[in-house]
C-alpha cells in the first residue's frame, strides 16, 4: 500500500495558504482515512478533529455531522476518551436532524442502539431500532429496514418475549422488499424462534400464539444459501444443523457439518464464525476420542485468526486450550500434544 500522507500533507498546506477552508477540510478528512489504513490513529483523529472544525467554520453542516460521526468511531476504536466520543456522536445527531441527512441519522441511531444493546439497557435499544427501521424504510432502504427489525427481535427475545419477537419478524417480512440474503437471514431468525417455542420446559407453558408456528427446514435454509453464494448464511445455518445432529450423537454428520461452516468462513472471511465451527469441531472430535484432532484444530484455529485479525485474535482459543488441559489433565494433555507435534 503506497503511503499517500506525504502528498495530502502538502495540499493541506497550499489550501491553507488559499484560506479555502472546505477544500482544506476535505484533505483533512482523506488525511484522517490514509492514517487510520496506516495504524496512526492519534494523528487520524487530529486531522478529522480538523476537519469537523472547518466543517462547521464554513457552515457546511452535513460535511460536519459526517466528520463528527466519524470521530466518534476514532475515540471508542482508540479506546480513549468515551465522553468526548458520545459528545461527537450526539452532536452528529443533532446536526444530521437539522440538515434532514436521514441515512447519517439513521447510522448515528443505530450506534447508540448498540451501545444499549452492550448495556443491557433493552428498551432503549428496542425503541431505538424502531427508529431506525422507520428512517430505512423512509430512505428506501429495504435491507437496511429488515435488518433493523431482525435485531428488534433479538432485543424481544432477550428480554424474554419471543411471542413478540416472532410477530416483529413475522410482520417484517410479509410487506419487505429486501433482498433474499436479508430475507434469508430473517428466515433463519424464525427458524430459531419456532425452535424455542418448541423447547419450553414443563414450567413454561408454550404460548398460544406460538402453538401454530412451525420451524422451517434447515436443509431448506442452507439450499437456499448456497444457491444465494451467500456463504456466512450457509455458514451458520450448517453450525446449528451441526449442533442438532451432535445432540442427537451423530458425531460424524456433525463433523462434517462444522468443517462446512469453517469452509465458509473462510470464503466469506467471517472471524467469528471460523471460531465457532473450529470450537464444533472440537467438541466433536473430543466426543470421538481424538485428541490429537481436537489440538490439530484448535491450533490452526489460532494460526488462522492471528493471520486474520493479529495477536489479540489468539487469546480465546489459547483459553479454550487451556480449559482442555484442564479437563483432560497434565499428564493426557501432554501425552496428546507429544503426539501432536510428531505430525510435523
Amino acid at each position: 500500500m503506497s503511503d499517500t500522507r506525504p502528498a495530502l500533507r502538502e495540499r493541506i498546506a497550499l489550501a491553507h495558504a488559499a484560506a479555502d477552508a472546505v477544500a482544506e477540510a476535505r484533505l483533512q478528512a482523506e488525511l484522517a482515512t490514509a492514517e487510520t489504513a496506516m495504524g496512526a490513529l492519534p494523528e487520524a483523529i487530529t486531522a478529522l478533529d480538523r476537519a469537523a472544525a472547518l466543517f462547521q467554520l464554513a457552515g457546511r453542516g452535513a460535511d460536519e455531522a459526517r466528520a463528527r460521526y466519524g470521530l466518534s468511531l476514532l475515540l471508542w476504536k482508540q479506546r480513549a476518551g468515551s465522553t468526548l466520543a458520545l459528545r461527537h456522536l450526539e452532536d452528529a445527531e443533532a446536526i444530521a436532524r437539522r440538515v434532514g441527512d436521514l441515512s447519517l441519522l439513521g447510522k448515528i441511531l443505530d450506534r447508540k442502539a448498540g451501545m444499549a444493546l452492550a448495556a443491557q439497557a433493552y428498551p432503549e435499544a428496542a425503541r431505538l431500532l424502531n427508529d431506525v427501521a422507520s428512517l430505512r424504510e423512509s430512505i428506501g432502504d429495504h435491507d437496511g429496514r429488515l435488518d433493523a427489525i431482525r435485531r428488534m427481535a433479538s432485543v424481544a427475545s432477550l428480554m424474554g418475549d419471543p411471542k413478540r419477537a416472532f410477530e416483529l419478524l413475522s410482520e417484517g417480512m410479509v410487506d419487505a422488499e429486501a433482498g433474499q440474503a436479508e430475507l434469508l437471514r430473517a428466515r433463519l431468525e424464525l427458524n430459531l424462534l419456532a425452535r424455542g417455542a418448541r423447547a419450553v420446559g414443563p414450567r413454561q407453558p408454550l404460548d398460544p400464539k406460538m402453538a401454530g408456528v412451525r420451524a422451517e427446514p434447515l436443509s431448506v435454509l442452507v439450499a437456499d444459501a448456497v444457491a444465494l453464494g451467500d456463504h456466512g448464511a450457509a455458514g451458520y445455518i450448517r453450525l446449528q444443523m451441526a449442533a442438532d445432529a451432535n445432540l442427537g450423537g451423530r458425531y460424524d454428520e456433525g463433523g462434517t457439518y462444522s468443517e462446512s461452516a469453517r469452509q465458509d468462513a473462510l470464503q466469506c472471511r467471517d472471524p467469528m464464525l471460523y471460531l465457532l465451527a473450529c470450537l464444533s469441531i472440537a467438541e466433536v472430535r473430543e466426543k470421538l476420542g481424538d485428541r490429537v484432532g481436537v489440538l490439530t484444530i484448535l491450533f490452526t484455529c489460532k494460526a488462522t485468526l492471528q493471520d486474520l485479525l493479529g495477536e489479540a485474535a489468539a487469546k480465546p482459543v489459547l483459553g479454550v486450550v487451556h480449559s482442555v488441559e484442564q479437563r483432560w489433565g497434565a499428564e493426557v494433555f501432554e501425552a496428546a500434544m507429544v503426539e501432536y507435534r510428531a505430525q510435523f
